[in-house]
């Protein structure tokens, strides 16, 4: 599918007086400007940010009630149970809790509902559950905002109830003792996209500061847990998230957890340097895997254990899982496209919306594949159950939960935020859903020329691009959704002799503008016929890196996209 390449807007004399104030280089400071930093100071804390430019965790409301009432339940050796969400970042959420309030209690405990037995969310019998073993304290983690009659029901039971959540509330709020959560009103937190992980560490850097002065090296140890969870859970790379993700990967590529190390063995990863990539798209994936398929149990206990052997047999078990996701997810995608092909229209259809038997743990990832490959939100829904359970994923502009909320009369539950959500819905009701999530996206959204786009963040020259820029752009790392690798494109340029193909669907070209020539590579770039190039001037967009072979260094431009010129 063809792209359309969007060249962002920057402001140059903005760009000059930031190159000059923090002395880095012209396109670096244009860079920081593009992605909303034009002050010095901001530029400055960005750069080199540290756990000491985290804000207060006062300023989240709701946070001294939670610590007030932690501290009563410690006090009265009451029965504590955390309930997280079965995702890693609600597995590292608990994980993270539990191991620092285990230095107070020994009277805690861990819940994390099965995916395909309890679903999503507080759930009655794990109140009941709660009330069987006496406890008068429950945390949700990364989830409750909209647990409305189950928060009824606990406090009805007598059990008190702090809520600990990143996502969107919904028009009312559940009652209970506290709520933490950024998004929620009247919470004046100066960063709203915390993940789920990120606001329990807040509440911790809180809670510790009323029983030790130096509460953040005592949590930094344990920053391997936020990182993962805040990677996973691709929220934006960018103000507090950043800082927790620097530190969270220095944990990690030292981490003391045994459960971690076995894990990062498990996935061949011991040898090397752990990035954002490899934990959104090897250790993550392999924490997921088990509650994916049933029970995040053993994700949990993986990143609890002090026991060598439990740890290697865990790490294999989530090894093997994912493998066993990996073949549901690649079956449930082929049958989504085959009903693609037979049902969707894609003049009527802007949103797509399927139904089948399909395994609840792998929607998710399915449709955010449709997404991938159609540029077209969608939702997948599993109807292996009634009511059915469905998971949807958007494009950059369409607001997915309002237009969901928008049809909510055909759903009995649904939650999230603008590019992910998820439904329950009766299985009659699905055929008028998505009749009228269509209609509304029709009535609301342009779709005329629809296609994906690429944001590209400076036209520059070959001549720009060399080892100075390349290694100052390393503080700009690291990279992920909010911060992205850089894209420049550059233009008038040539193919300097014939294309080399390799393997894994990957070519290999040598460009020039007449003055300088470069390496450059790419994969899975079928829509380009390179062998057409050869003699003409084209616009190339690239991420520039500095490649090593044989001990030398040499700069290579990773291609994305190419385009012809007249």
């Amino acid at each position: 599918m063809d792209k359309l390449w969007i060249l962002n807007k920057i402001d140059a004399s903005a760009s000059k007086q930031l190159s000059r104030a923090l002395n880095i280089n012209l396109i670096t400071a244009a860079l920081l400007v593009g992605r909303g930093i034009s002050k010095p100071e901001d530029g400055k804390r960005f750069l080199e940010g540290d756990l000491n430019d985290l804000y207060s965790p006062y300023e989240l409301k709701g946070i001294k009630k939670a610590v007030s009432r932690i501290n009563k339940a410690l006090k009265n050796k009451e029965k504590i149970i955390i309930y997280g969400d079965y995702d890693v970042d609600g597995i590292t959420s608990t994980a993270l809790l539990y191991t620092i309030l285990l230095k107070f209690t020994d009277n805690l405990e861990c819940y994390i509902p099965n995916r395909l037995e309890e679903g999503y969310d507080l759930n009655k019998d794990a109140c009941d559950y709660a009330k069987e073993k006496s406890v008068s304290l429950m945390i949700t983690v990364d989830c409750g905002i909209s647990a409305l009659e189950e928060a009824e029901y606990l406090r009805d039971l007598g059990i008190d109830l702090i809520i600990i959540d990143h996502h969107e509330q919904q028009d009312k709020l559940p009652y209970a003792v506290s709520i933490v959560d950024p998004h929620q009103k009247k919470c004046n937190y100066p960063f709203k996209k915390l993940a789920g992980v990120g606001v329990v560490f807040k509440l911790l850097e809180a809670f510790l500061s009323e029983h030790m002065e130096c509460p953040l090296e005592y949590l930094k140890p344990h920053m391997d847990l936020v990182a993962l969870g805040t990677i996973s859970d691709v929220v934006p790379l960018v103000d507090e998230n950043r800082i927790f993700i620097k530190e969270g990967l220095k944990q990690l590529n030292q981490t003391n957890k045994i459960g971690l190390q076995a894990l990062i063995k498990r996935s061949s990863l011991q040898d090397k340097e752990i990035s954002t990539y490899h934990v959104g798209f090897i250790l993550g994936p392999r924490i997921n895997a088990a509650g994916r398929i049933g029970s995040a149990d053993a994700s949990l206990q993986l990143l609890l254990t002090e026991n060598k052997e439990e740890a290697d047999a865990l790490a294999k078990l989530l090894n093997d899982g994912n493998r066993q996701r990996q073949n549901i997810q690649n079956k449930t995608f082929k049958e989504a496209l085959l009903q693609i092909e037979k049902n969707v229209n894609f003049k009527d259809h802007n949103v797509i919306v399927l139904c089948d038997e399909w395994h609840p743990g792998v929607v998710g990832i399915v449709a955010s594949k449709i997404v991938d490959k159609f540029y077209r939100p969608a939702i997948m829904i599993s109807t292996i159950e009634e009511p059915a359970k469905g998971s949807g994923r958007s494009i950059d502009d369409f607001h997915l939960l309002d237009a969901v909320r928008q049809c909510s009369h055909h759903l009995s539950g649904f939650g999230g935020h603008k590019k992910a959500c998820g439904v329950v819905i009766d299985k009659d009701k699905i055929n008028d859903f998505r009749e009228e999530i269509n209609r509304f996206a029709k009535d609301n959204f342009m779709v005329k020329g629809l296609k994906p786009s690429i944001r590209v963040d400076l036209e520059v020259s070959l001549s720009d691009v060399n080892f100075d820029l390349l290694k100052e752009m390393n503080l700009l790392e690291p990279y992920g959704m909010g911060n992205p690798k850089p894209i420049f494109r550059t233009s008038k340029l040539q193919l300097r002799n014939e294309p080399t193909f390799l393997k894994r669907n990957g070519v290999k070209i040598y460009v020039t503008d007449g003055k300088i020539t470069c390496e450059a590579l790419g994969f899975s770039l079928d829509s380009i016929n390179f062998n057409k190039l050869y003699g003409k001037k084209f616009s190339m967009i690239y991420t520039p890196t500095i490649d090593s072979y044989k001990g030398q260094e040499h700069i290579c431009l990773r291609i994305i996209d190419i385009k012809g010129e007249e």
